[in-house]
């Protein structure tokens, strides 16, 4: 594999691999299996998700109408409209991360892990305070969420955040 696709394939991974993890990979580990006597989990999956992007759907149609009837050319597509909103939402969770010290293990569409800094090879803090973070994040996660809900659809659209916590032991591959 020539230098830029190595580099192009690095950036993709490290969009649904966490670093630390990464880091092993590349030092030549082949087999990662990781276990945790005590660690902290947190899943987040956003309800509402899809009704928002076929609504932005339907806007774009209409737009899309108006502008072929006045001579006019407005391309879209639900795809790209959804698109445009995991990223957005993948950005919000990256930065709250950031700001809490915990580690986001992966975005799948609207669903989200997140893990603590023990995890993801950063420094481990007592169990209750790695807890405490990854909940920190999630009311933080959800405050974000809705002041973004509410500056693109306005205050009438919501979007429902399911979280789940799990603290203890751990085991995983990758």
């Amino acid at each position: 594999i020539g230098s830029g696709r190595r580099v192009e394939t690095s950036r993709l991974l490290l969009l649904r691999v966490p670093a630390p993890v990464m880091r092993r990979i590349f030092a030549g580990e082949r087999a990662l299996h990781d276990s945790y006597d005590q660690c902290a989990v947190l899943r987040v999956e956003v309800s509402g998700f899809d009704e928002l992007c076929a609504a932005e759907e339907e806007e774009d149609a209409e737009d899309a109408e108006d502008a072929d009837s006045q001579g006019g050319v407005l391309v879209t597509s639900g795809l790209v409209v959804a698109l445009a909103l995991l990223h957005d939402f993948a950005i919000i969770a990256e930065q709250l991360a950031l700001r809490h010290g915990v580690v986001l293990l992966s975005v799948d569409g609207p669903r989200l892990t997140v893990a603590s800094a023990s995890i993801g090879g950063g420094t481990a803090r007592p169990l209750p305070d790695e807890a405490t973070a990854l909940a920190e994040f999630a009311l933080d996660l959800a405050e974000n969420v809705a002041a973004w809900v509410s500056a693109r659809w306005g205050a009438d659209e919501a979007l429902a955040l399911g979280i789940g916590l799990r603290q203890g032991l751990a085991s995983g591959a990758a």
